[in-house]
Order: structure tokens, then C-alpha cells, then sequence
């Protein structure tokens, strides 16, 4: 049994690696599966190492062998599966504080994996602190999948560039962290001090103080501090105007505190200009104020003028205006009241002829002045009253006429999304929609905030949304293909600055200059029509400096093949045996110079081209007397080559006339010197055929005699069948070995005896002797035989053949001497020569194993 195991191991334990493997893939064993996690470690193989791998799938193990494994290849699978299984997760993967905990033996690369794939928050979060590229940060700020961890990655941002390049991103999948980007931004340059920024944030501050005008008193008291706060943090180079604005605010907000019974949307009765003053049939609604349906519109005060119409001046400026009033002088108030004494006519006039927005910028002009001047007399105050009244009037009147409008507006918006128009046309009409409804509110004067919280203004705001709603995918798609085009543009721009820089590779600025005038021509219509300018002069401004480098390059170049060519020109002069050699130096030297400009590289060529072919003609006509040479030598050793292949058919009766024959082409081989790679394969194949055939020839000399005495057995064989063949053909038949030829004659003496004394019955033979100890001799032999010949042993002796082979491996274990396959031959065939005839079947199986076991004789 032990000799068995040891011939018959388990596939997985197979010298070939590729048995091993497929075993360790497919099998299912005991002993295979418990011998798994050792196959990872200690198999010699890093291929059945990785089937153990794949077969056990365990995160530890794969974690091991990602850095313990001595193969290169299967390290770098392992580190993948094992980081693939950390980032998905599951009942197989450690528990979440040892997974955080390996972050720090992970390469940036990982990291970067982790925090991209990582189906786990946490996971996610944890690598997060580990990420420096601020490009992953900004993505991650824009595509992760969780809230928190898109703020944590906008956080640990500081860079203005990308802060604004989120916010933009963002705008439409996320406004909280597109929100908290522009204010981050619009810190980082307030506190670096752009004017820009701070005048914007001001004028927001500025709105935010005078809204709170109209805010309860719970509400202005919360968020005043608020406000102040910011205002503090912007510094002193807010613009002066905006300082006096909200400095007036407060100085409102205070004063709102100390007397809360006078509201704040009316002036005090100080005020220079007071208001309201007008008739009673000032204040009559216009007409057509309701719908055809006889139903008011948005609200019963969606038609009235709002409060602060009716006001002459606008009150934050109030309290500062008065304060002004005492420190200007008498002359300067005198001045002031008569620009307003001047405008009053005109004003009066524009009222007359119905021009409302001149008339509102003159009505704005008197207040203005009426502010600056303090106290009106009253006069000039009774002259003012009907003057007000009639403002107000017009502006009640277009009030009117601009609601009919938004009506008409809202109602040509909303037929838009059964027009079945294209995307851009229903965009394009809405925005000239809003533009004019923008007109309407301006002409107005009206304030923005009440203006949105009108009901016609939702209204709009609605169907305009309802209209673009439909083509909203159609502008994300296009969106997203600008921002596609303006990355690679980016991108191209990257490279450009690059290559401008390093400013070696002049083929690659060449190449770059081409790329970015196609770009130039072609690339800037797939971008966002804000972009357009903005790349354009950026392309342009690369382009440009390129052209410069290429064009100093090219000129250095021209003046270096220049010198070249005054050199060439010189050496073709003076011929010798140097100059070959000088005109190739001169070549490579052109070539490394590299492209200048197109027109004068080809004219210099010529010009270098002409020179060099006055050096070089000598060398043509050697050549050509060396290409002569060359080809008369081929022609001879093909001629040799067709010697040694005409050699191989013929026949070898006789090896000593080959031989000769092969030597003497050896000979001549060795003179021609060719190295010819067609011609000298040829000449192997044709000798290594030749050597093989007188190889062949010896071999079937020193086997004959086994071929022979098998002949002659089959001869043999007719006279045991009982029909005797005539002693003439029998001798005729060439002798074999003394010993075979003794042992068949005898054989056949044998035989003759037995024809002549009784007729044997083949068939009882068979039957007779399958059961007798003499056959089971001959079947002992035959599979002796066959195991010579390399024939497989019919089912019946199977038994026999292990056993034979078992005994062969047990005298090769024991030392003991070995008879050569040629010596046991001989000693089988003699044995089986020297017993009695056998069944047909036996004799059968003996032609086809003898016949097997000569042709593997060595």
C-alpha cells in the first residue's frame, strides 16, 4: 500500500505546478481543503499559492501574503483583493476599529481608494484625515454620497480656486455645500482683502440692517448682533458710502428702539417732505382694476401702489439728513432750494406729458436735494404737495398698466409648454420675459422684496419654473458637456504651461502649438458662453508665448545648419579618405540640430543634401563592386544549401558514402563564411535531416537482427497452424542472431513434429490453455513485453503488470543490476521463442507488443 501511495499521490501534491493548481481550484477533498491555509505559505508555486488563496477568499490571509509573499506579481493581487475587501466590507472583513486602525500601513494610492470606494461612512470618514491632494478633496466635497463627509472635505479646503470650482459644481446637486463654498470663498477674500468681495458683502450687511426695519422687535433684537458681528469683521476698507448706509441703518434701528409707537415705514413729522398729502381722488383706484372674471387679481392689494409709493423720500435717510442740515451754510441751503424751485416746472411738465421714468428721477432728484437742504420753507412746501400727489397718481396709474403686463406675462409663460419649442427657445423667451418683468420693477421703483412676495410674482416665478422644468435634463446634459469641454481645455492648457516651461521638446511644443489653435478655432463653442472670452484670451496668450520659443528656436536652428553647410561645402572640395566619415559626423549632427521652419529646412537641405552627394559618390561606385561581390557569393552558397538539401532524399543504402559526402559540404560550408539567417537555417535543417537519417540507418543495422527473427516467427507461425510452408522458403528467409535463429529452428522443428503426429485444434487450444500454468507463463511475458513496448495490458492482466512493475521498482530500490532495454528484449523474445505454441489471441497480442517494443529500442 505504502508503494502504491508513493506511485499514486493526490493531484495536489503533483510535481507539475499546473496539476497542482487546477487541484487546488477544483478538488474537494479533506485533505485539500484542511491543507489550504499552509498551500498559501509553503507551496513552492506562487500559481497553486493563489488558487489557495482564491479558494479559502479570507481577509487575513490576503492581507498577509499582500506583504509576505516572496512572488512580486502575486503580492500586488493579493494588496488588491485585500484593499477591494476592506473598502466593500462584509461578515468577512474585521471589526471597524481594526479596520480604521490599518489605514496607516496603507500607500497614498490605497488611501485614495479607500476613500472613493469604501462602502462604509465611517471607513470613509477616517481615511479622509489622511487625504493631502486637495484635488481628491474637492471631489469628494462634491460627489460623496454623505452629507457630513462632503462638508468635513470642504472644510479642510483653502484654496480659493477650487472653493469656487465646488460652488459651481455643486450648484445644482447640492446648494448647502455649494452655499457654504462661495461664503467660504468670500471670506478667504475678505480677510485677504479684495475690495470687491468687501464692498459685496457690505452692500448685503447694508440690506440686511434695513430689512430689519420691517421685522418685529423680537426678531431685530436676535439678529442685530448678528449682523454687527460681520460688520466688524470686514475691517476699514469698506467704500464710504456703504459705511454712511449702514451707520444710518443702525442709527434707524436705535431710534425704532427708543420710540416703538411710530412705526417704521413713515416719517416723522420733522421730515422735510411730508407725506401723503394728496386729494381724495388721488387715492381712487384706477380703473380696470379687476380681471374680465370680475375677480381681484393675486390679492386685493395685488393692483394698489405698495407704502412706500406714496412716499416723497425714502426714510433711512432721514435721521442723517437732518443731522446734515445744521452744519451746511446758509448759501449752500439757498443754492439747494433753488435746484428744487428750478426742477419743479420740468417736473411738472414730464407729469404732463405721462413720461413716468423721467418723472420718478426727478421726483428722486428733489428728495435728494430736500435731504441735503434740512428745512423747506413752507412755500415751497405747498408748492411740492400737489406735486407729490400727482407722482404718486402716475405711479398708481403704471402700477396698473405694469400688472396688466405681469398678467399678460404669466399667461404667454405658461402657453410655452404646450408650444412644443426647443429648449433654448423656451429659455431664451423666458429670460427676455424676466428682463422685462425686471423693466416693470425698476420703472417702478419697487422694492425687491415686497415685489417677490406679490402674488403675481409668485405666480410668474411658477410657470416659469413649470416651463423650464420639462427642459431641465436637456440643460444639465448640456452643462454637463461644456464642463467636459472646458476640463479638457483646462487640460490642455495644464500641458501647455508645461511644456512651456520645461521648453526642450520642440517637436511637443510644435505639436502643443497646433492643438491649441484647433482648439482656438473650433473647441470654444462646446463651452459655457460666459467661458467663451475668458479660454479664448487664455488659448490665445499660450499660443502666443509657444510661437515665441519656436520661433527663437527656429532661428537657431537656421544659423546652425547654416555653419554646416559652409563646412559640408568645404569638405566636398578636398576629397580623402576621412571625409565618408566626416560627412556622416556632419549628418548626425544635422539631425540632432532637430525641425526648424519648414521653408528655409527645405531650402538648407538642398543645399546640404548637394554637398554631401559630391563626398559620397565615391563611395557609390565601391558599393557597388561590394554589392557584386556579395550577391556572387549568395549565388554560391545557395548553390551549397541546394547540395546539402538534394542529399537528404537520397537513399542511404551504405552510411560511409554519406558521410563522405557530408563532410566535404561541411567543408565548403566553413568557406563560404555566410551569415545569411535564411541560408544558414536552411543548411541546419537540411544537415540535422541528414544526421538523423544516417542515425536512423545505423540503428535499423543494429536492430535488424530483432526484426528478422520477428519475420521469421511469423513465418513460423503458418507451419504450427498446420499448413508447413517448403524448406526453400525457409531458407530463403535472411538470418537473424545465432540465438534467435537456433531457438526458432528449433521452434520449428517443433512444429513439423507435431503436424506430422496430430492436428491441434486451435479453438480447444484457446480454451485449454487460458487456464493452465503454461499460459499464465506466456501472459507473464506478453505484459513483460508490453511494458517494453509501451503498450497498454488488456484488463484481464493488469494485476500482472503491477506486480511486474512493482517487483523492477523494488530491485531498482534494492541496488540490484538492471539488464539494458536491447539485452531484456532478447531475453523475452528467446523465452517466448523457446515455449509451445499459445491461443491466437495471445499470439496476437505478442506480434503487436514485439513489434512495439523494437521501435522503442534506443
Amino acid at each position: 500500500m505504502k508503494i502504491s501511495r508513493i506511485l499514486f499521490k493526490p493531484k495536489w501534491q503533483d510535481k507539475d505546478a499546473v496539476v497542482r493548481a487546477a487541484a487546488v481550484a477544483g478538488d474537494s477533498t479533506p485533505e485539500l481543503i484542511a491543507a489550504l491555509p499552509e498551500l498559501t505559505r509553503s507551496d513552492s508555486d506562487a500559481r497553486v499559492r493563489l488558487a489557495a488563496l482564491k479558494r479559502l477568499g479570507d481577509y487575513e490571509r490576503w492581507r498577509e501574503r499582500s506583504t509576505g509573499d516572496p512572488d512580486p506579481g502575486l503580492r500586488a493581487t493579493a494588496r488588491a483583493t485585500y484593499i477591494g475587501m476592506l473598502c466593500v466590507g462584509g461578515e468577512n472583513t474585521p471589526a471597524l476599529s481594526r479596520q480604521i486602525a490599518e489605514l496607516e500601513t496603507l500607500t497614498a494610492g490605497e488611501i485614495d481608494s479607500v476613500v472613493t470606494t469604501a462602502a462604509n461612512r465611517d471607513l470613509r470618514i477616517a481615511a479622509l484625515g489622511y487625504i493631502k491632494r486637495p484635488a481628491l478633496l474637492a471631489e469628494r466635497a462634491v460627489v460623496d454620497p454623505d452629507a457630513s463627509l462632503r462638508m468635513m472635505a470642504l472644510a479642510r479646503i483653502d484654496e480659493p480656486a477650487a472653493l469656487e470650482r465646488i460652488a459651481e459644481r455643486a450648484r445644482k446637486s447640492d446648494k448647502i455645500v455649494s452655499r457654504a463654498a462661495r461664503e467660504k470663498l468670500a471670506s478667504l477674500q475678505i480677510n485677504s482683502g479684495n475690495a470687491a468681495a468687501i464692498s459685496l458683502r457690505a452692500r448685503a450687511l447694508c440690506e440686511r440692517i434695513e430689512a430689519l426695519l420691517r421685522e418685529p422687535a423680537a426678531v431685530r433684537l436676535a439678529t442685530r448682533a448678528v449682523i454687527e458681528k460681520e460688520w466688524a469683521g470686514l475691517g476699514s476698507h469698506v467704500p464710504d458710502e456703504l459705511a454712511t448706509r449702514f451707520r444710518g441703518g443702525v442709527a434707524l434701528l436705535d431710534r425704532i428702539a427708543a420710540e416703538p409707537q411710530v412705526a417704521p415705514a413713515m416719517p416723522p413729522a420733522s421730515d422735510p417732505i411730508p407725506a401723503a398729502q394728496e386729494p381724495a381722488e388721488a387715492k381712487a383706484d384706477p380703473p380696470e382694476t379687476q380681471d374680465g372674471d370680475g375677480a381681484q387679481a393675486d390679492g386685493s392689494a395685488a393692483d394698489q401702489p405698495p407704502a412706500d409709493l406714496e412716499v416723497s423720500a425714502p426714510e433711512p435717510a432721514a435721521a442723517p439728513a437732518a443731522r446734515k442740515s445744521s452744519r451746511i451754510s446758509e448759501d449752500q441751503r439757498r443754492l439747494l432750494l433753488n435746484q428744487i424751485e428750478e426742477l419743479i416746472p420740468t417736473l411738472e411738465q414730464e407729469l404732463d406729458a405721462g413720461d413716468v421714468a423721467e418723472a420718478q428721477s426727478l421726483h428722486a432728484r428733489i428728495a435728494d436735494l430736500g435731504r441735503e437742504a434740512g428745512k423747506i420753507p413752507a412755500a415751497l412746501e405747498a408748492r411740492l404737495v400737489p406735486v407729490h400727489a400727482r407722482v404718486a397718481e402716475l405711479r398708481r396709474w403704471q402700477h396698473w398698466s405694469n400688472q396688466r403686463r405681469r398678467r399678460a406675462l404669466c399667461d404667454e409663460i405658461e402657453k410655452l409648454a404646450a408650444a412644443a419649442l426647443h429648449p433654448d427657445a423656451i429659455a431664451t423667451r423666458i429670460r427676455e420675459a424676466r428682463e422685462e418683468w425686471q423693466r416693470l420693477d425698476a420703472m417702478e421703483n419697487a422694492d425687491t422684496t415686497s415685489g417677490e412676495a406679490s402674488g403675481l410674482a409668485r405666480r410668474f416665478r411658477g410657470v416659469c419654473q413649470r416651463a423650464l422644468k420639462p427642459a431641465q435634463a436637456y440643460f444639465e446634459k448640456r452643462d454637463a458637456v461644456r464642463d467636459t469641454h472646458r476640463d479638457a481645455l483646462e487640460a490642455l492648457l495644464t500641458r501647455a504651461a508645461e511644456l512651456n516651461s520645461a521648453a526642450g521638446d520642440w517637436k511637443a511644443l510644435a505639436a502643443m502649438r497646433h492643438e491649441l489653435s484647433v482648439a482656438l478655432r473650433s473647441a470654444l463653442d462646446g463651452l459655457n458662453p460666459r467661458d467663451r472670452g475668458v479660454f479664448a484670451k487664455r488659448l490665445k496668450t499660450s499660443n502666443a508665448a509657444i510661437s515665441t520659443l519656436l520661433e527663437a528656436h527656429a532661428k537657431e536652428v537656421e544659423n546652425s545648419k547654416r555653419r554646416l553647410i559652409e563646412r559640408a561645402t568645404a569638405l566636398a572640395e578636398h576629397v580623402d579618405r576621412e571625409s565618408p566619415r566626416a560627412a556622416r559626423q556632419l549628418q548626425q549632427e544635422w539631425t540632432a540640430l532637430g525641425e526648424g521652419s519648414r521653408p528655409v529646412d527645405q531650402r538648407q537641405w538642398r543645399e546640404f543634401r548637394a554637398a554631401c552627394d559630391g563626398i559620397f559618390g565615391k563611395l557609390d561606385a565601391e558599393r557597388k563592386g561590394r554589392d557584386e561581390q556579395a550577391t556572387a557569393a549568395r549565388t554560391r552558397t545557395l548553390e551549397l544549401v541546394g547540395d546539402y538539401e538534394a542529399l537528404t532524399h537520397n537513399d542511404i543504402d551504405s552510411a560511409d558514402p554519406v558521410r563522405a559526402a557530408l563532410r566535404d559540404l561541411d567543408a565548403r560550408w566553413q568557406e563560404s563564411g555566410s551569415d545569411d539567417p535564411t541560408l544558414v537555417r536552411r543548411q541546419r535543417q537540411a544537415r540535422e535531416t541528414i544526421a538523423a537519417r544516417l542515425k536512423d540507418s545505423v540503428r535499423r543495422v543494429r536492430l535488424a537482427a530483432f526484426s528478422v527473427a520477428l519475420q521469421k516467427y511469423k513465418f513460423l507461425r503458418g507451419s504450427e497452424s498446420g499448413s508447413p510452408e517448403s524448406d526453400a522458403r525457409w531458407s530463403a528467409l535472411p538470418a537473424s542472431s545465432a540465438a534467435f535463429d537456433a531457438a526458432l529452428e528449433a521452434r520449428r522443428s517443433a512444429a513439423l513434429s507435431a503436424v506430422d503426429s496430430v492436428e491441434v485444434d486451435s479453438a480447444e487450444l484457446d480454451s485449454d490453455e487460458l487456464d493452465s500454468d503454461q499460459s499464465r507463463d506466456a501472459r507473464e511475458l506478453l505484459v513483460q513485453l508490453e511494458f517494453l513496448g509501451g503498450v497498454e495490458t488488456p484488463a484481464e492482466d493488469r494485476a500482472l503488470r503491477m506486480n511486474q512493475q512493482v517487483k523492477r521498482l523494488s530491485s531498482r530500490m534494492r541496488g540490484s543490476a538492471t539488464l539494458d532495454p536491447e539485452s531484456e528484449l532478447t531475453s523475452v523474445l528467446l523465452a517466448w521463442f523457446a515455449q509451445p505454441p499459445q491461443a491466437d489471441a495471445l499470439e496476437d497480442r505478442f506480434e503487436h507488443a514485439a513489434s512495439a517494443a523494437i521501435d522503442a529500442l534506443p
